[in-house]
This record gives structure tokens, C-alpha cells and sequence, in this order.
């Protein structure tokens, strides 16, 4: 056999297959179809915007507006210098007709749009790391069971997943960075890369902070994983020092010109700013709620290093969904939600059918609280093209808006009935885990008469 094809299928585990190829043309045909027509202007301008601060000469923190840690920013200054090499030059306008969705009360709706080719220049990078991650899930699913037809069908379960193509698609957030970094992190754990693993989980933790709250049951893995070979600790300093040095690495430039503060603003930039009493209540009982899931965070980790052994990896997985739905708990935006869903995904593939009643509650809840946006999703095209007016555009933003009873208008049927389910899905997620676990110990355990 051919050293090359070996290694090649080593490394690919049978992905390039023309099953996996189907379900790559399905899922990138949907994104893009909803990608050109729909777009939520308030995040896409703002990358629009960032960029063209970067053109002018500015640093990430020189112009208000950037307001995420520098990894994103270093993405987008990427993204920047390959659309300028293939012509891409007009990022976006803004639309004075449109101005009125801006006074919408509680909304974060914005009347500047970024361009229809911008946009999809955009979501095609985010659209690639969607594959990535894909076929992380699909190495793990392999790895566990070395079925392809259940690898497929994990790659499947998340390119094909309605949420993952409206945050991407629709939304155009970064938080599949965040996804693939943390399953990077879970895989080179699994092969004993701990450097890399502690430089992708600290990569991740600084684009969303979220990641970083996995790093216990991590820990607790590693002790599991070496319990009596006497390799935990040295695992663990590595693991350490990779973490650190990119931690500094990425942080150097804002070290040494001194704006290494206005890197974390967003940690406390929108906790009850302005609101008086209540804005206090909310961050007060937000630091309550976090503090509750740190010690909760902690048990897991805890229970992680006690168990048997048999499987660290199987523990791994399943405790880092489990630690992802109780992250959850306190009630999250939807794009937060598919840092669970992977993991959800390989407990659905891999340990028992019976998650998917949760995976089929955040496929529809986390859509419908991604689609708040409603109308204002077509404003780029109003602007950019001759396909829809503005004025169509907006009788449709304000009909989403007018209540038809009791003050209720049909937003808040997509908003909250969305966000509704998508929380059923979190609490769905631990009472499944608690069930199989249940089962499972129960089979363990022989009858005693």
C-alpha cells in the first residue's frame, strides 16, 4: 500500500467520500441561497466598519467599535488584506430611509448595511470553518466508534443544522472560531498534544470567555487520563505553558502600546449600564448565576477525576456537554448555544438516541431567537439591489412589531417562543444525560433478591 494513501486515510478517516460530499453541497447551497437575501446588518456592518478603520491606519482599539478581545480582530485584519487583493472595496452604506428601525425600543437593529458581496465574502469564512468543525465532529465520531455511516452522521447533524446556518449565514457571528478552537482542544487532549491543546483552548477562551469555563473538567480529564503513570503533572505544565504563551502572544501588541484594558471592556460594557437599580439587579444576580455555575462546574470536575478510568475519553465528551448545558442554564443568546451543540451531537451519534430530543428542541427554539431580526434582514438587499424596496422592507419590520392582542406582536412569538424552547432544550439536555446515566447504572448493577 501507498505510504501517501495510507496516512491520507489516517488522517481523513474516510471524509472524502461522495456521501460527504452530498451533504457538503446541500449545506453550503443553503447558506449561500440564505446568505445573499438575508443578512443581520447590526453585527456584519460593524466588521464592515472595523475593517475600514483598520484601512485608515487604525489599531483595534484607536476607534470605538471594536469591542472583543484580538484574536477576532486579527482575523478580520486577515480578512481585510484578501479583499483587497480580489477587488472587494465598497463594505457597505448607510441607508437614512431605514433609520426608523433604529428607534425601535430593545432592539439592536441598525439602518447601516454591509454589502451583498461583502456579506457572502464574509460568511464564506465562516462557512469554511464550518466544515472544520464538521469534521472534527466526524474524527471524534469515528474515533469513538470507527463507523463512517455514524460519522456522516454526526457531520451531517451540525452542517446541516438550521442553527449553525442562521448564526453563520444569516447573523454573520464568529462563534464557530470559538466551536472548532474548543473541539481542537478536546482532540489534541485525546492524542496527548497538551501544548497545542492549551494554546488552542486559550485561542478560544479569548475570542469567547465562555471555552475558558471548560478548562476544569479538562484538568480533571488529564488526571483521570494518567491516574498512576505519574504523566498527569508533566501534562498538565504543558498544557499550562502552551495556554500562557499564546495568552501573551496574542495579547503582546496591546501589552506594549498600553490598550491591554480596553481588551476585556466587554466584560463589564454591557451589564446593566445606565439602568440604575435595575441594571444592578441584573448584575448582581448575572454574578450570582455565573458564581452557582462555577461550583456546579466544579463538582463536574470533581466527579470527572474520580471516575473509573475505564473510557476517560468517553467521560471527557459527555462531561463537557453536560458542563456546557449547565453553563447554559443562565439564559444565553443563541450563537452561545453551539458551543454545546457538538458535544450534544457526539452524545446523539455515539451513547444514545435519546439526545435527540434535545438536539430537535435547539434546532427549531435556537432558529426562531436567531430570526429576531425578522424584516431588517432584508435591508442590504432593499439597498444593494432591485429585488425588494425599502419600503416593502420596511412595512414589513413594522408589521413584525404591531401587536394584535394584549400587546403582543408576532416578534415576540419568534423572539421569546424561540427562546423558550431553546432553554426547554438546555434543561432537555441534563434530564437526558441524568436518564441514560440512570440506565446505565442500573444495567450495571446486578438484582439482588
Amino acid at each position: 500500500m501507498d505510504f501517501g494513501s495510507c496516512v491520507g486515510k489516517r488522517l481523513c478517516g474516510g471524509f472524502f467520500r461522495k456521501e460527504v460530499f452530498i451533504v457538503l453541497i446541500i449545506g453550503l447551497a443553503i447558506r449561500y441561497f440564505v446568505g445573499f437575501f438575508l443578512t443581520y446588518t447590526y453585527d456584519v456592518h460593524s466588521w464592515a466598519l472595523i475593517i475600514s478603520n483598520f484601512e485608515s491606519g487604525n489599531g483595534l482599539y484607536d476607534v470605538a467599535g471594536f469591542n472583543y478581545t484580538p484574536p477576532w480582530g486579527y482575523i478580520l485584519g486577515t480578512f481585510s488584506v484578501i479583499a483587497e487583493m480580489f477587488g472587494l472595496d465598497v463594505f457597505g452604506e448607510r441607508f437614512t430611509e431605514a433609520l426608523s428601525v433604529e428607534e425601535i425600543e430593545g432592539w439592536f437593529f441598525s439602518a447601516s448595511a454591509p454589502s451583498i458581496a461583502f456579506a457572502l465574502a464574509i460568511k464564506t469564512m465562516y462557512f469554511v470553518v464550518d466544515i472544520a468543525v464538521g469534521y472534527a465532529i466526524y474524527w471524534i465520531v469515528r474515533e469513538r466508534t470507527s463507523d463512517d455511516r455514524k460519522a456522516l452522521i454526526g457531520f451531517a447533524l451540525w452542517f446541516l443544522c438550521p442553527l449553525v446556518i442562521a448564526v453563520g449565514g444569516i447573523g454573520g457571528m464568529f462563534d464557530t472560531f470559538t466551536v472548532l478552537l474548543t473541539l481542537l482542544t478536546v482532540i489534541f487532549l485525546m492524542r496527548d498534544r497538551y501544548l497545542l491543546a492549551g494554546m488552542c483552548l486559550g485561542t478560544a477562551a479569548l475570542m469567547k470567555i465562555f471555552p475558558g469555563v471548560f478548562v476544569f473538567v479538562m484538568i480533571a480529564y488529564v488526571i483521570l487520563k494518567h491516574r498512576g503513570d505519574g504523566k498527569a503533572v508533566p501534562a498538565l505544565v504543558q498544557s499550562f505553558i502552551g495556554l500562557a504563551s499564546i495568552i501573551v502572544i496574542l495579547l503582546l501588541p496591546q501589552i506594549l502600546d498600553g490598550t491591554l484594558s480596553d481588551c476585556f471592556g466587554f466584560l463589564t460594557s454591557r451589564a446593566g449600564d445606565g439602568m440604575g437599580v435595575g441594571g444592578d439587579l441584573v448584575t448582581y444576580g448575572t454574578i450570582a448565576a455565573y458564581a452557582a455555575i462555577l461550583v456546579v462546574t466544579l463538582l463536574l470536575a470533581y466527579r470527572t477525576a474520580r471516575g473509573s478510568g475505564n473510557d476517560p475519553d468517553g467521560t471527557l465528551l459527555t462531561m463537557l456537554m453536560v458542563n456546557g448545558a449547565v453553563l447554559f442554564l443562565y439564559p444565553s443568546t443563541p450563537q452561545y448555544i453551539m458551543l454545546l451543540i457538538p458535544f450534544l451531537i457526539v452524545q446523539l451519534v455515539t451513547v444514545d438516541s435519546r439526545y435527540r430530543v434535545p438536539y430537535i428542541l435547539f434546532a427549531i427554539g435556537t432558529t426562531m431567537f436567531s430570526l429576531g431580526g425578522n424584516a431588517t434582514f432584508l435591508i442590504p438587499l432593499a439597498g444593494f439591489t432591485d429585488l425588494v424596496s425599502m419600503d416593502t422592507v420596511l412595512a414589513g419590520v413594522e408589521w413584525f412589531h404591531t401587536s394584535f392582542a394584549f400587546g403582543i406582536a408576532p416578534i415576540h412569538i419568534i423572539y421569546y417562543g424561540g427562546a423558550a424552547l431553546q432553554y426547554l432544550g438546555t434543561l432537555m439536555t441534563l434530564f437526558t444525560f441524568a436518564k441514560v446515566r440512570g440506565d446505565t447504572h442500573s444495567a450495571e448493577t446486578p438484582e439482588t433478591a
